[in-house]
Order: structure tokens, then C-alpha cells, then sequence
């Protein structure tokens, strides 16, 4: 019977007759072949075999003949699972309410593309937890971390040597004093920090792959937040065989959250860092951009120069965008190279989502970063805020942006993250959000979505520090 189905169909499709044209028992039998596999407890044929009994080419979902998603893509980008693995190395990345929501705006993405690109590559967890459906999922290095993370994910393909590593100094740790666990930390954590500052090949050092892997692990969990205020222009350096710092107790201290954090480390389970470890090898490519620093200028210059199959075109772009002046210095970025983000982004086709961080632009007169235009300590930027707000409003003006943010009562933590995009998602529930991604909302938690305009009216022209 499928032959015969599959004859007559693709004799009609020949013939260029339409729908209307079938025979109804031809009809009839399309639906039984659909029925019959329904309704088998083993799927006795595969998704191309049905296909072909139909009389539809097997590549039917794809770019040649659907102009649009595939209908397994948009189910696999509606997968997430959130790993609590603690990683804290970034403020976006890192935060399990601010990865829920990234994957929540770009699984309702509506451009065609099978890549992702992280243009701002730190290690990857956004296109790792985030981006699944796109079969190319590609994190953007410069020089100083590609090699490091290379390495990283070699080890990871051996997760049980790496979590024994981690496991036999976390048994040793946990069972200390807070004083003591605090000098053992400090001590460790920046003799590891600088190790991997002047040792690009870890080969180099004497210590085998996975030992360093589970060091490299370690210092992202438990390493300073480099995004506060305070810890901004702190350096870390090695000089003449010993370690230079600022401020070395800036790493750990008696908070809460440096606590959690160590609890977190030391209840990490075997199953979870193998789970980590096998996505991480599998699902992201970390590709180097020949240069030290990355800006649009250099990304696109690399690309070029390599040959690569690829163009901005169509691609999804996640940018992890630097915290306006006060993370230039980190990036060697500028307001000049924000501005060309911005232009490319104006006339870009795919969708994009961008980091934007607000509470950068406060405008107190007793602060060093007041007005945050001109010359500030010995740094010199070339573009204010309300340039680049009027750009965004321009940009609204081109394709409606939304911005999506998270805020609750706790001024202990940081709400300060807002997301920037083209794609225009549904509200969200709450309570179904926090179901779906495993997170808790604490004090009143909501997420809140607006246009552009919207989000400058009660952020910017509404605010204590009037930009306009």
C-alpha cells in the first residue's frame, strides 16, 4: 500500500495539481499511513520513510523547500535544562534567573538560521543552556581566553578525572573552619589565577590536563565578582616569580554569598559536572578571532581573513555587551566601537539579543563616574549615554526593540541586567517561568516586558539622574 500511496502522490505532485485534485480514497490512505504509526508502540518506521510513503522529499523541512523553522527545531529550542552548576565568572551568564530568561526570549525567535553566534565569548554557557535547536552554536574568542577554554574542553571529554580532582580538594576544604577555609581559598585561588596568567599551554606547567581543568573549574566558581563597582580596576599580575595584587581578600570574605558559594562548590555531584562536562564537549565550538581583544571591527576582519562559510546575515547574535565605561578598560572597548555594534545591528536581518546594564548610568555628583562622558580617572570616551539612547530610539524607529527585565524587592542584589532585542515574545508567566527553569523569585520577583521607548521613559527620563 505505501508504494502505491507514494506513486499516485508523486504522479499528482508532478502533474502540479493541487490538494483539491487528490481522489478521496488517496486521501484516505495518507491518513491511515499517519494512524497506523500513530498508533504502534514501537515507531516502526523513521521520520524519512514516512516522509517518502507520503510522497514529500525527505529534506521537505528544510531551507529548500520550507521557508521557515523546521517543526523539530522549534520543539528542540523549547528544551532547557538547568544544570545548578555554580560557575561564577559573569554576571548574565552566571545567573540562573538571567539564563532562563535569555533562552525564554530566543526560543521565540522567528528568523531562519541553523547558527548562533556568542560575539562576546566568555566560556559559553548562553549558546550551551540556551541555544538549543541551532545545530551550529559558535563561541567568538580572543587570543587570551580561546586557548585556555581549548584546553578546558579537551579535559572535559574525561569528566570523572576532572570531578576527582575537584572532589578531593573540596573534601578537604569543607571540613575547615571559616578563618581557615578563607586562608586556604585566597592562597590557592590566586596562586591558580596566576599559573593560568602566564601559562597559555598547560602543558607548560607540569601538571597534568585535568588537574588543571578542575583548577581552571574551581577558580570560575569561586573567583571575585569582577563586575562590582569596588573590584572594577583591580589588576592581578606576576612579577619576578611572585604574585602582584591589589587587594587579595577581595576574592573570599565572610558574606553570605561567598559561603554559598563554597557550599555550592562542595555539593556539586558527580552526575551533574559529567552532564556539564558532556554538553560542554559536544553542543559549543569555540572558534578563535585573531585578535587580542574583540570588537566588530576585529570579529568581522578575522572571519575574512579565514575563509569562513559564513556571514552575518541571518545569524542569531547574542551579545554580552561591556558595562558602559566602567568595563572599557577590561575590553579594550569604546563608545565608538558601541556605536558600531549599534549601526550594524540597525540594519541586521537575523534577531539579536543584547546585554544592556543599567546601573552603570548613575548620575549621583559625588560619584567619580558622574555624567560618565568625558575624561574619567585616566580613560577617555568619545560617546555619552544619551547618544547611544537616541541611537537605540532610532534604531526602534528602523524595527520595533523590546527590552525584557527582571526586578524584585531585594536591594541587596543585583537587578541591574536588561535585555535588548528584535524579537517580540509573549509575556511571561511567572509562576509557569519558574516552573520551566528550576529558579525562585524572591521579594515580589517579576519579569517585565517593554518597547524601547517604554524602557527609556520609566528608566531614563523618569529617573532621579534625567539624562534628557
Amino acid at each position: 500500500m505505501y508504494e502505491d500511496v507514494k506513486n499516485i502522490i508523486s504522479e499528482l505532485r508532478s502533474r502540479h495539481t493541487g490538494y483539491t485534485d487528490f481522489p478521496m480514497e488517496l486521501k484516505r490512505q495518507v491518513y491511515s499511513i499517519i494512524c497506523k504509526q500513530l498508533a504502534s508502540k514501537d515507531n516502526t518506521y523513521t521520520q524519512t520513510q514516512l516522509l517518502e510513503y507520503l510522497g514529500l522529499p525527505k529534506d521537505v523541512f528544510k531551507e529548500k523547500y520550507w521557508n521557515m523553522y523546521s517543526p523539530d527545531m522549534k520543539l528542540r529550542q523549547q528544551v532547557y535544562h538547568n544544570l545548578h552548576i555554580p560557575l561564577n565568572y559573569a554576571e548574565v551568564e552566571c545567573n540562573e534567573i538571567y539564563r532562563g530568561m535569555l533562552h525564554y526570549i530566543i526560543s521565540q525567535a522567528d528568523q531562519r538560521t541553523d547558527t548562533f553566534f556568542d560575539m562576546f565569548g566568555k566560556m559559553g554557557l548562553v549558546p550551551l543552556f540556551c541555544a538549543n535547536g541551532y545545530s551550529n552554536r559558535i563561541v567568538l574568542l580572543a587570543r587570551r581566553n580561546y586557548h585556555q577554554l581549548v584546553q578546558f574542553q579537551n579535559a572535559l571529554k574525561k569528566p570523572v578525572k576532572v570531578y576527582k580532582h575537584i572532589k578531593a580538594f573540596t573534601k578537604t576544604i569543607e571540613v575547615m573552619g571559616i578563618e581557615k577555609q578563607k586562608e586556604v581559598l585566597i592562597s590557592k585561588i590566586n596562586q591558580w589565577l596566576a599559573l593560568f596568567s602566564v601559562y597559555q599551554d598547560w602543558s607548560a606547567t607540569g601538571y597534568d590536563e585535568y588537574t588543571l581543568a578542575a583548577r581552571y573549574f574551581m577558580c570560575n566558581c569561586l573567583r571575585t565578582e569582577y563586575w562590582l563597582d569596588s573590584k572594577l580596576e583591580k589588576t592581578y599580575s606576576y612579577k619576578d616569580g611572585k604574585l602582584v595584587v591589589d587587594d587579595i581578600s577581595s576574592y573570599l570574605d565572610d558574606t553570605k554569598m561567598s559561603r554559598s558559594r563554597i557550599k555550592q562548590l562542595c555539593g556539586l555531584s558527580k552526575e551533574d559536572f559529567c552532564k556539564f562536562a558532556d554538553m560542554y564537549v559536544k553542543k559549543i565550538h569555540l572558534h578563535l578571532i585573531e585578535a587580542d581583544y574583540l570588537n566588530i571591527e576585529s570579529i568581522s576582519t578575522s572571519i575574512v581573513k579565514q575563509g569562513l562559510d559564513f556571514q552575518f546575515d541571518r545569524q542569531f547574535l547574542y551579545i554580552d555587551m561591556p558595562k558602559y565605561i566602567r568595563e572599557y578598560k577590561r575590553f579594550e572597548f569604546s563608545g565608538a566601537h558601541m556605536m558600531d555594534i549599534l549601526k550594524v545591528l540597525k540594519t541586521y536581518r537575523g534577531n539579536w539579543i543584547m546585554t544592556w546594564k543599567t546601573y552603570v548610568e548613575n548620575q549621583n555628583e559625588n560619584s567619580p563616574y558622574y555624567r560618565l562622558s568625558s575624561k574619567e580617572a585616566d580613560y577617555e570616551n568619545d560617546v555619552t549615554l544619551e547618544v547611544i539612547y537616541r541611537e537605540m530610539l532610532n534604531m526602534h524607529n528602523v524595527k520595533p526593540l523590546y527590552v525584557y527585565v527582571y526586578r524584585d524587592k531585594d536591594r541587596n542584589r543585583p537587578q541591574s541586567i536588561a535585555f535588548i532585542t528584535d524579537i517580540d515574545c509573549s509575556e511571561a508567566d511567572d509562576r509557569a517561568f519558574m516552573d520551566k527553569y528550576d529558579v525562585g523569585f524572591r521579594d515580589g520577583g517579576h519579569i517585565r516586558k517593554m518597547t524601547m521607548p517604554e524602557f527609556i521613559d520609566k528608566f531614563i527620563r523618569n529617573s532621579h539622574w534625567k539624562m534628557f
